[in-house]
């Protein structure tokens, strides 16, 4: 006898970097385990390793691993929205009073800002051309690990 397949509810957004729509699923309550454990080690590449998991494991039809950071956060915070809650509550200190101050942030009302004349491409003189990317997960590890002491 196989398995019962559980189906969750698929939902689309438009990535922020390219206007392309793509589909997802929200986490499941397991994921969000994975996501707490990792908190806990209070190691930060096995937090980004997490979300790098479940991020994965919600968008079936994207290699995450291409993905720009900023369109992974905002993927993460969508994706958070849809699968705990779309208000987070924190608070911040007042560098003044020392006050601690109590917020509330919609996750929905987050969006990626960019200026109209937004491009990729330095122009260094007339004959060269410098074309940049935007930084992936990947490399956003490796800079992590890279050692400040280390020339």
């Amino acid at each position: 006898m196989a398995l019962p397949k559980i189906d969750l509810p698929i939902f689309e957004m438009i990535l922020p970097s390219s206007g392309n729509p793509i589909k997802y699923r929200p986490f499941t309550v397991k994921e969000e385990k994975i996501l707490l454990v990792a908190q806990e080690s209070k190691e930060a590449t096995q937090e980004i390793m997490a979300v790098k998991q479940i991020v994965n494991n919600c968008l079936p039809e994207v290699d995450v691993e291409t993905l720009p950071m900023f369109d992974l956060e905002y993927v993460m915070l969508v994706l958070r929205s849809r699968s705990v809650d779309n208000t987070v509550d924190f608070s911040i200190e007042d560098p003044d009073t020392k006050e601690s101050v109590k917020l509330t942030l919609n996750i929905e009302e987050v969006s990626v800002n960019t200026s109209e004349n937004h491009t990729k491409e330095i122009r260094l003189n007339d004959d060269y051309m410098l074309y940049l990317k935007y930084p992936t997960i990947n490399e956003f590890i490796r800079i992590m690990q890279l050692d400040p002491t280390d020339p």
